[in-house]
């Protein structure tokens, strides 16, 4: 049987505590009643004022000069060249890798067979 001074008491003391204040809160304001009954207003329909437009709040960015855009492209080109000379090496990285792991497989099963001599 689990008692408050288990290790659980710390996490659920502040929800504890919150639904204590919430109860008293209610009790508190329970007896109170307002004598006055709030009556709909009678009348016409207030009206609604009509929205201005927002004007922007940072003024429009000037055009980007043709030169920054050709220099753009380039370097965009040259980072999709330079991706794609990477997979071409990681590939041949793979088959390296996996080349050696074979060689070393084979190493490891001769040396455990006690063919160290070939």
């Amino acid at each position: 049987m689990r008692t408050m001074t288990d290790r659980r008491w710390p996490r659920i003391a502040p929800q504890l505590i919150a639904a204590g204040l919430a109860a008293l809160l209610l009790t508190s304001c329970g007896d109170k009643r307002s004598d006055k009954v709030a009556v709909a207003p009678t009348g016409p329909p207030p009206v609604a004022t009509p929205v201005t437009p927002l004007t922007p709040a940072v003024a429009p960015e000037a055009p980007i000069p043709p030169e920054t855009l050709a220099v753009i492209d380039t370097t965009l080109a040259a980072a999709k060249a330079f991706n794609a000379k990477a997979l071409a090496d990681l590939a041949g990285i793979e088959t390296s890798e996996r080349r050696i792991r074979d060689q070393a497989g084979r190493a490891l099963d001769a040396a455990r067979r006690g063919d160290g001599a070939r």
